[in-house]
């Protein structure tokens, strides 16, 4: 498994099996967005669809310039190659490397690959990004899944409107120039 294979789960919001089949052809507009189209099977040996999504479905999800930068480089292909006749690394080794490096690396137990996901959905939400937005890049149908599970995190409607406010107040108050 790559480096860039785990940073594009951790930069992308993908599920495990989503980020075993992406591939350097998937990133579009100078390696800003990232389509997804497919995942990987359990075995590696081929792609499904889409969790909940018909073959030909897709997402097109922003990630950080630098990533392209790693990617870049490598060649023509899926990014964590899979051996003999697999063409993706295969989910349990995957996922039993993720957790041996989280060990050894002294993170708490409970701490897995999908952790990941919870990660890049946590920063997006608590830096104001629009939950809408956020929706479609994890791959939700409704907001309302999204909601359901990091409500928490959108900042309060409330506090944002006064905020504004008071900027809008303090621009309009200002002493007029001479």
């Amino acid at each position: 498994m790559t480096f860039a294979g785990f940073t594009a789960t951790e930069k992308t919001s993908l599920r495990i099996e989503e980020a075993l089949a992406v591939e350097k052809a998937d990133f579009r507009d100078n390696g800003t967005i990232l389509r997804m189209y497919q995942q990987a099977t359990r075995d590696g040996r081929e792609t499904a669809p889409l969790k909940k999504r018909k073959r030909g479905e897709y997402r097109d999800i922003p990630v950080p310039r630098w990533l392209w930068d790693m990617i870049r480089d490598l060649p023509d292909g899926p990014l964590m190659i899979g051996n003999g006749e697999r063409r993706y690394q295969l989910y349990g080794t995957v996922y039993e490397r993720f957790m041996n490096a989280a060990d050894k690396a002294g993170i708490p137990a409970g701490f897995t690959p999908h952790s990941l996901r919870h990660a890049f959905t946590s920063a997006m939400l608590i830096k104001s990004v629009p939950i809408t937005g956020v929706t479609h890049w994890l791959g939700h149908r409704d907001v309302r899944v999204t909601y359901r599970i990091y409500g928490h995190l959108v900042p309060s409607a409330a506090a944002r409107a006064i905020a504004v406010l008071d900027e809008e107040y303090a621009e309009w108050s200002k002493p007029a120039k001479k």
